[in-house]
């Protein structure tokens, strides 16, 4: 009996040891537990300035951007503005007169150039039809002397 009370406290205390431990590893979690969640709370403050400080800059930049356009459409604004008023300067009134001497002598170039196309057109047709090479020469040429001597003896039958 003394061998089981014996075994009984060894039992006890390894129980206790095993509770003990079993407390630290529990603290010890708790204490990783909570310093894993300030580090991710950490992480996501830290991305959330990284992703305001972007935008930010983004916007700062295209601020900067703004800037420099409406700087630039400012400058050709006034210069097409100073071009203009040059080309009113400078305009002379229009004659109707010229006006229609302009539109009649347009009206002789249009004909003009209707013409030549028709010309150029009937030049380009008759070149089309000529053969492209020696040997279809040779075929066009004896089916002409073909079509000859056939219509010279058709001609020599009908007399």
């Amino acid at each position: 009996m003394d061998k089981l009370s014996t075994r009984e406290e060894i039992a006890a205390e390894a129980i206790a040891a095993l509770h003990d431990d079993m407390k630290k590893n529990t603290l010890r979690n708790d204490r990783a537990r909570r310093e894993l969640a300030h580090i991710i709370h950490m992480h996501d403050t830290m991305r959330n300035m990284a992703e305001e400080r972007e935008i930010t800059e983004n916007s700062s930049m295209f601020k900067h951007w703004s800037r420099d356009c409406e700087e630039k459409e400012r400058h050709y604004a006034q210069e097409i503005e100073r071009c203009n008023a040059e080309l009113r300067s400078r305009r002379f009134p229009l004659d109707e007169s010229l006006e229609h001497h302009t539109l009649v002598s347009l009206a002789e170039d249009c004909a003009s150039i209707e013409a030549s196309t028709y010309d150029l057109a009937a030049q380009l047709s008759f070149y089309r039809a000529l053969p492209s090479t020696v040997m279809e020469a040779q075929r066009a040429l004896e089916a002409m002397e073909a079509e000859f001597t056939h219509e010279a003896a058709d001609g020599v039958e009908s007399s």
